[in-house]
């Protein structure tokens, strides 16, 4: 393949007169792809389709064809590009509480707190990274911190996309708590592509 026909190479007024105007503006959008795995769309391959990147590892870029995405790859909820969120940050009454899967989840528009039924906090998001406790229980036996990890701009005003893609699966795997996606908050994505 020729180092010009890769999308990421071409200046961003070449690749406009090869694309729709559709597929322009799915550029950067977030999708859940049928394997559980979040993805989004970088760049467009001639005569292959849009290319695809795993949100939080990046080295799973591949090409799908623009109907694989139609029928197997659905738009996230919380994508950070289009703003789907079914509230207006500067609408809602903060803290704002959701009883979600058994949990008390709270946000403040900037931070995620998830409480388990005892009003333990077993798992917290917001732009410094994530920290996913153990339950009370188990903190009694001396089991405290499952993950935690500082984000990689700490000083960031709102969520990186790929660090609250994570924490959902994090708070799944530890606690078997999904994360709702009703919850108003500020998500940014690491890179804008539009």
């Amino acid at each position: 393949m020729n180092i010009y026909d890769d999308p990421r190479t071409i200046p961003r007024d070449q690749l406009r007169e090869k694309l729709s105007a559709y597929w322009l503006g799915q550029m950067g959008h977030a999708f859940n792809g049928h394997d559980g795995l979040v993805y989004r769309v970088v760049g467009w391959r001639d005569g292959d389709g849009p290319w695809i990147e795993e949100v939080l590892g990046r080295a799973r870029t591949r090409t799908i064809s623009g109907g694989a995405i139609g029928a197997t790859f659905h738009h996230h909820r919380m994508c950070p590009v289009c703003n789907e969120h079914p509230l207006r940050l500067a609408e809602v009454d903060y803290p704002y509480h959701v009883e979600w899967d058994g949990c008390d989840q709270v946000t403040d528009g900037t931070t995620i707190w998830i409480n388990s039924s005892d009003g333990m906090c077993i798992g917290r998001l917001s732009p410094r990274g994530i920290d996913v406790h153990a339950s009370a229980e188990r903190q009694l036996e001396g089991e405290h911190c499952l993950h935690c990890e500082t984000a990689a701009k700490p000083c960031a005003k709102e969520i990186a996309f790929a660090m609250y893609v994570q924490f959902c699966a994090k708070m799944k795997e530890h606690h078997g708590v999904e994360v709702s996606r009703a919850l108003p908050v500020a998500i940014q994505a690491e890179e804008q592509l539009r």
